[in-house]
This record gives C-alpha cells, structure tokens and sequence, in this order.
C-alpha cells in the first residue's frame, strides 16, 4: 500500500522543518538499503507516541505507527527526496551518531534546531536539595559546538564550556546550569510554545523556572528567618512559610549570617 506523504517537508529552512530536523539529528536513524532505497526511522517510547502523531501530521503522512510488545512505538518512512532534503539543509546523514556536523542555521532557525536536539538528546535535571535545574545535552563534538554557540548569544555570554568525552567514543556532552540554565529556559519559552514539543520535558523547565525563588538578603527575611527559628521551626518549615524553594540557600544564611544579624 502506497502512504501519502508530503515530500516538501523539509525542502525549505522554516522553523518547524529546523525543529524537526534537530530532532531527527538527535532521535532519529537514517538507512541506506542496498538497492539506494533511503530510510527514516524514529523509534521512542510508547509514552511519546504523541510526539510521533505531531511528527506524521508535519508530514502530512497517513502511514502507520508501529508498536512493539517491548514498550517502544515507531515512524519509518522511504522517501530519498526527504532524506536528501535533510542532508542539503540540515547536514543530517546516515550512520551520523559519531559524525554528525552542525546545520548552516542562524536566530530563530538555529534555536528551533537546538530546541529540538534539546527534545531527542537532552535532559533536564533538578537537584531536589535546592530546586537548581541543570540542561545536559549529548552528541558530537561538532554539534554541541553549534549549540554552545547560539546559547551563548542567546545569553549574551562568552564562554566555552567544557565537553565531556564519554566512554572516549567521540560522543560528548555539555551541561548549563543554574541562574544560566534559568535564562535559557525563560529565553526560549515564546519560541519553544510555537513548536510541538516534548511537553513532559519543557513543563519540567518551565515549571522550575516559574516557581524558582531564592532565598532573599533582605533585612526583613533575615528577621523573619531568625523569628521562626526561635520558634523551633525547621529548614523545612522555614522555607514552606516564607514560600521559597531552596533549603540550601537559608542553611548558609543560618550558618554563616545569623550571628551577623543578631548584633
């Protein structure tokens, strides 16, 4: 049976082909068969099929998906004038998990790429200790250079962070975190909620970043700080009443300003 599918998808630079194009280069597996037919194939967890129904109505496709008794869902299309298209303006290859080369993308183009890269091979974590959030992001050399590059303008910072060869295998990965991470997420929101993104990640983010409070020097915080401590209250206790989401952030203030404070 012949599928319909929309073979333009990816023949011009927009920001949902950018999008989906950063997320195949992270999530998804070019084949070459040997007869030259190309294949695209997505395989995720059946937890995000979802993602996969956004994916087939970008294409405008009404193939299939296949599930698997193992817990996994899969996208499989053969089409050499998508694939190509992926190559010629996405730099996506087959066999590209060590070669993987940047896109010749720019603003909004580039951050839709990286958004989606950041939905295929990144995470975002939450130390529970103090509610900091970190982005981690995994891939080659060449690509995690790119995202470092448009994050840092996007941040208006300069820096080059260190990547961390894992397993020696060429694959690395990068981490942004904190009041950085922050920013990134606040800075990305309008475009990342034009996009058909992986909500169980960037709610996550969003989340963190809405409710995230640290713990203010003011005078006024200090005193009520002290008051309930007198009170025999705990860190715990501390932090729910004056509405802050840090425990570490009033442990320094109790262990280095409380004396500072009292005289």
């Amino acid at each position: 049976m012949k599928y319909n599918i929309d073979e333009k998808a990816f023949s011009k630079k927009t920001i949902l082909s950018s999008y989906w194009a950063g997320f195949i280069a992270a999530d998804g597996c070019i084949r070459v068969r040997k007869h030259g037919q190309k294949n695209l194939v997505i395989t995720l967890a059946n937890k995000d099929i979802t993602h996969l129904e956004n994916f087939k109505n970008f294409l405008k496709s009404n193939k299939p998906i296949y599930t698997y008794k193992s817990g996994a869902c899969s996208f499989e299309i053969s089409n050499n004038k998508i694939i190509d298209d992926l190559f010629n303006n996405f730099n996506i290859t087959e066999n590209k998990t060590f070669t993987l080369k940047s896109p010749n993308l720019e603003g909004d183009l580039a951050l839709s790429f990286i958004i989606g890269y950041v939905d295929g091979d990144g995470c975002f974590y939450i130390n529970k200790k103090d509610n900091q959030i970190d982005l981690s992001i995994t891939g080659t050399k060449s690509i995690l250079r790119f995202v470092e590059k448009n994050l840092n303008r996007l941040l208006d910072i300069d820096t080059k962070r260190k990547l961390y060869d894992k397993n020696k295998n060429e694959i690395y990965s990068v981490r942004w975190g904190k009041q950085q991470c922050r920013k990134m997420i606040n800075s990305l929101e309008n475009l990342v909620r034009q996009l058909p993104t992986l909500n169980r990640k960037w709610d996550i983010a969003f989340n963190n970043t809405k409710n995230y409070r640290v713990f203010s020097k003011s005078r006024e915080n200090y005193e009520k700080t002290i008051e309930l401590l007198e009170q025999g209250k705990s860190v715990g206790e501390i932090k729910n009443i004056l509405g802050y989401k840090s425990d570490t952030s009033i442990r320094n203030f109790i262990n280095k300003k409380y004396k500072w404070l009292k005289t």
